[in-house]
């Protein structure tokens, strides 16, 4: 019973991640402000979140082209989604407080990894999308906003 309280934390922690995600999205000013607090907490800790940190990136540049109205070609349930996986990032207090030395980013990188994999159809045409736009990929993460 003990390593199911974990699992209904996270699942908690992400819903309400995902209720938040749903507003923020209808204000583009303060969905830019949440990528650009992600952006810059990504920058501060590089290291921990080396195994994510292209799939991060990805996620902004798909919000950001969604933001734009670049890129539409995606469903408002994934960019719910997405903008959860990011708000959850920004949390420092989830299943995991990011505090913790060595651990406190895992249950983060879970959830990006989760996040991705189920919406993977629309992350690979987003990927193709990029790919076709040539100049439109970024490489950086200064220049998204």
């Amino acid at each position: 019973m003990a390593s199911r309280v974990p699992i209904r934390l996270w699942r908690l922690v992400f819903k309400q991640a995902k209720t938040h995600a749903a507003s923020v999205i209808k204000d583009p000013e303060k969905l830019v402000r949440v990528i650009q607090e992600a952006i810059a907490k990504m920058e501060g800790h590089k290291g921990a979140l080396n195994e994510i940190l292209g799939d991060l990136k990805l996620i902004f540049r798909l919000l950001k082209g969604w933001i734009n109205g670049d890129y539409r070609e995606v469903s408002l349930e994934t960019v719910i989604l997405l903008v959860a996986a990011v708000i959850y990032f920004l949390m420092p207090i989830d299943a995991i407080v990011d505090a913790i030395p060595v651990i406190g980013y895992v249950d983060d990188i879970a959830v990006v990894g989760f996040v991705l994999a189920s919406v993977k159809d629309e992350i690979d045409k987003f990927r193709q999308w990029e790919k076709s736009k040539q100049t439109g990929a970024i490489q950086g993460v200064g220049d998204l906003f």
